[in-house]
Order: structure tokens, then sequence, then C-alpha cells
């Protein structure tokens, strides 16, 4: 199984998943519970500060009830020793990726997510679509899109890489693959969700916020192949989001041969799903090109009764077929496997044309003066500017870093703090927000707002409020 029950039923709770997204209001919450008190006489700053202070004196994070304390665990194994294994610690802000091979008597980090100087860029979405549909096939009481694919979400990005990158159906195929994983593990969300997860006028809050963080199209994102014949990742020119990977040519902290080996096995499980002797019989076959053609998802039925007929071994992907409501996007990937078709191919041509990926967002980037404030500066007024701007709809923020110069003494201090910003829709309303918030922390006067990209023109400030 992929993860024990306690970890599942922890899945199912609604303050697990905006624990899982760090949200601010959710981490608060949690701090207070795991103290056994209501908060009364905290401040906001407080409450964060002790969150993330009990979690680094070694208080294991995460929602209440997690398989082992309250540290969440979720393991996707797929055979011959190999999977992937997910800690969650929402005391620490931190999410950890490891690949687990017979290669290594410990799993080995692969990534990582956090508030402060996170390596989340671990794959790119084919890869996760891949070990998603692997993971499945080798254990049918998995579904993907699933939990798999929500759970994993932020350790995958979108580049130039294939053809993932360049079609907008393409984009938005994966967009509708990430609703259906999120519909799949939260399905009491917002009013007006589509069967498949969306909503009526475009993709669900969830998927936005991975398209907004993860889409380095454009960011100068490069794929190579290194002499050990593993393939890595860099990234030439600073436009758009900046790549924070492990996983560099020269680098000898990513498991690139396990990393191999598992791609490699999720190819041959998925490969071997061919080789099934009903796939041989004469009404499949037909069944199957149906469901191949043009308006193919509208024939599933019959191709799952077919493949009944014929003693199918797979009761995972007969699932997928005839349980009601069919989810598109889970049945696009087993035709496409039966089919021995590329992948994505069924799900761009049933999820993706036609369908919104998305509004459009402009990338940002702020720099504020570190100069004689405190050490956290830079965190706490991303965190306030991204909740200002969430709550309007406007978007989201998170800290980037710094930069440093050395004072008389030769010592290193800190110089300016960079923020990454994501204006939604308005960008008008969302730099009023941003200039609001400058203002009352007074750095308006020397903080600099521009564009992430070329021309990376400057964004001027409106004055103080009235």
């Amino acid at each position: 199984m992929p993860m024990d029950d306690r970890s599942a039923a922890l899945m199912a709770e609604p303050h697990f998943w905006p624990l899982y997204f760090f949200d601010d209001e959710a981490l608060e919450e949690y701090d207070e519970r795991s103290r056994g008190h209501d908060g009364e006489g905290d401040t906001e700053d407080d409450a964060k500060d002790d969150a993330k202070g009990d979690a680094k004196d070694g208080a294991k994070g995460g929602a209440k009830g997690g398989a082992e304390g309250d540290v969440f665990t979720a393991e996707f194994p797929l055979d011959d020793g190999l999977g992937l294994r997910l800690v969650f610690e929402p005391g620490a802000c931190h999410v950890d990726l490891s690949v687990v091979s017979p290669e290594s008597a410990e799993a080995e980090t692969v990534g990582w997510d956090d508030t402060a100087h996170s390596h989340p860029h671990v794959m790119p979405w084919a890869e996760l679509d891949l070990l998603g549909r692997a993971a499945a096939v080798h254990d049918p009481a998995l579904r993907h899109p699933g939990p798999m694919t929500a759970l994993l979400l932020r350790f995958a990005f979108l580049s130039e890489e294939g053809d993932e990158g360049r079609d907008e159906d393409t984009v938005a195929s994966i967009a509708a693959v990430a609703d259906a994983a999120f519909a799949a593990v939260r399905p009491t969300g917002a009013d007006g969700r589509t069967a498949d997860g969306g909503t009526a006028d475009g993709v669900r809050e969830e998927t936005r916020d991975w398209l907004d963080l993860r889409d380095l199209r454009g960011a100068g994102v490069e794929w190579t192949v290194r002499p050990d014949g593993c393939r890595a990742v860099t990234q030439h020119g600073p436009d758009g989001v900046p790549l924070h990977s492990l996983r560099h040519p020269v680098s000898d902290g990513f498991p690139f041969a396990a990393w191999s080996l598992l791609l490699a096995r999720a190819t041959e499980l998925l490969d071997a799903v061919r080789a099934d002797p009903a796939l041989r019989s004469d009404e499949v076959r037909a069944a199957l090109g149906r469901c191949t053609g043009p308006g193919g998802h509208r024939h599933l039925g019959p191709l799952a009764d077919a493949l009944s007929r014929a003693g199918f071994a797979r009761p995972g992907m007969l699932r997928a077929l005839s349980a009601g409501p069919v989810v598109k996007a889970e049945a696009a990937w087993v035709v496409e496997t039966l089919a021995g078709l590329e992948r994505g191919r069924l799900t761009a041509a049933w999820c993706g044309r036609g369908r919104p990926a998305g509004g459009r967002s402009w990338r940002l980037s702020l720099t504020l003066p570190a100069a004689g404030r405190p050490r956290d500066f830079g965190q706490r007024f991303a965190a306030e500017l991204s909740a200002a701007l969430n709550e309007r709809g406007l978007g989201r923020a998170e800290a980037g870093g710094g930069t440093y110069t050395r004072d008389e003494n030769g010592d290193l201090v800190r110089r300016d703090e960079h923020l990454d910003v994501v204006i939604r829709d308005d960008l008008p309303a969302g730099t009023r927000v941003v200039a609001e918030l400058l203002h009352r922390h007074q750095v308006a006067e020397t903080a600099v707002l521009r564009h992430a990209g070329k021309p990376y023109a400057d964004i001027p400030l409106d004055g103080p409020p009235a």
C-alpha cells in the first residue's frame, strides 16, 4: 500500500492540505493545537516563531494523528525495491522527497520544499506522470491521478522539455490531470467544481498555485545528459522563475543512478501491460481502436467489458474504464498504455482542447533593504504579503533569499531581501497591495518592484494611503 491507514485518514481531514501548502493561518492553528491552548495573549509573530522554533528543537511537524508521532509519511513503491518516500513536517514547514532503491541502505533525498531555502525542482511533469502511472499499475488500490500526484506535484515543474510546454492544449491537459488528483483527495472543495475537479471558469486553486510557482517555461531551463547517461538540469540566464534543484549536472548530492533505475523500472512496468494475452483478443483490439479514435472517451464501457471477457487481470485499470463517474484524465492514460500510444496523446485530446490552463499571471521580483532589519524580516514580509494578495484573490509571494556584503570589520551582513511575487489577473490591483504593505513597513522608498522577465522593467509604486 502507498501509505498506511492513519496517513490516508489524515489526508482526508480538512486541515491537512492547508498545512501541506504552508498556509499561514493553518500553521498558526496547528501550533495552538500542538501547545494545547487557544493562543490567547500571543501575537501572530509569536505563533509563527513558536511553530518554527518547536520544530527546530525536535518537535515533529504534522497534523494530529500522523503515521509516526506527528510526522506524515507516504511511500509509493514500484517493485525490485524501488520507490519514493515523502515525509512532511508541518511544524518545520518542511517536505522531503527521497528515492528508495536496493543500491542504498537508506532513502536518498532528491529534493525538499520549505519556507526558506528549498530545492523543489526534482523532475519534469513527464517524469511525475510516468511514475504515477507505474505506481498505479503496481498497486491496484492506488489511483492515478490521485494522492501520489497531489502530494508530489510540488516537486514537478514545467519547462520546454519534450512537448510538455510547447502546446497550450498540452499544458491545459496537465492542469486537468492535476485537477483530477486534487479532486480525488479534496472532493469537498469549493462549489462549482466539475466531476474532473476543475471549475466552470478554469482550473482548481491548488493547480493554479502550482502553475504559478512551477512553470519554468521561458526561464532558460536546459536538460542535459551526464557522462554516466543520467539526465540533469541547469539554467541559463535569470529570466523567469529561478531553478532550485539538486539535479544539476555536476551535483554530488543527487542520487542520479537510483533515480535512473526508478524511471527505467517505471517504463518497464507500463510496457509489461502490453504483454497481457487479453490484448490479443479481436474484440479487445476492435474496442481499443474505437477508444483511440475521435471521441474515444465515449467508448470506454465496451472496452472494459471486452477486457473483462478476455480475462484481463488488472483490476485497477479496469476500474478506471468502468467505475462511474469515469475520470477522463485517468481513463486516458489507461487507454494510452493498453494501446502503446505516446504518453499524453489522449490526455491532451480528451482533457486539454478548449479547456483554459489558467488566467494571466505576472511574475515580479521585489527587493527590500535588509540593513537594520530582523534576520527573518524577508520571510515575515513575504508571508504577510502573500496572505494579503491571497485574501483578495490576486496572487501570492514567497521569500527568495538575499544578497550579502562585508562591513567595515570584514563580516558578512545581509544587504537585501529578495521576494518572488505572482500577481494574478489584475496587475494594478496587485501592485497596490504590494505598495500598501511597503508603506506600512516604511520601506517603500528604498524597495524595488520589477518584472522578473525581460525587459525587467521597474513598476512604479503608489504613494502612501491617504
